[in-house]
């Protein structure tokens, strides 16, 4: 990535070549990019991060994250294990591919690899498993009830049928 000159935002040039011989080129911010991550977000608290070889983060669901300050008020691109979010950083510093665990609870994640012209990039996923889970058990709760309603109408149903045959069989052994 490189800053626009005439909009001085970070960002890249995307060139394509046509059969005709003629090129078609776009410049896409990464703010662009982070605003997208932003809109296809699976869940409500999942988070996103694209990333380079380098861990340097192109975009994130989280665009304010993005950019950081360094020594002599420089802008750079933050690095992956540097973000705020704690299952990004924990992806940038190692943790398992498929989930990880961290302060903020228990995160399932996924890295998937992005092929481009010049290098593979890596489009990180982190969803809390609370909320990923939360639909199942909701499920769960209400199978569980629905099951203790019907135990709870089946056992004096039960009691009542076996009283009613009990009855009739004392009164044959009785009449017998």
């Amino acid at each position: 990535p490189y800053v626009f000159a005439a909009t001085a935002s970070p960002g890249v040039t995307l060139a394509r070549r046509t059969p005709a011989g003629s090129v078609v080129g776009v410049d896409v911010t990464l703010g662009q990019v982070s605003r997208l991550l932003q809109a296809i977000r699976p869940v409500a608290g999942a988070a996103m991060a694209l990333f380079d070889s380098a861990g340097l983060v192109l975009a994130t669901s989280d665009p304010g994250e993005r950019i950081v300050r360094t020594e002599g008020d420089v802008l750079s691109l933050a690095r992956i294990d540097a973000l705020a979010h704690p299952a990004l950083a924990a992806l940038g510093r190692g943790a398992p591919r498929q989930g990880a665990d961290v302060a903020a609870g228990t995160w399932k994640t996924a890295v998937l690899s992005i092929p481009t012209a010049r290098e593979a990039l890596q489009l990180a996923i982190a969803v809390p498993l609370d909320v990923l889970l939360a639909d199942a058990r909701t499920i769960r709760n209400r199978g569980l009830l629905a099951a203790l309603a019907v135990l709870l109408v089946a056992l004096p149903l039960t009691y009542w049928v076996a009283r009613r045959v009990a009855r009739s069989l004392r009164t044959l052994t009785g009449q017998a």
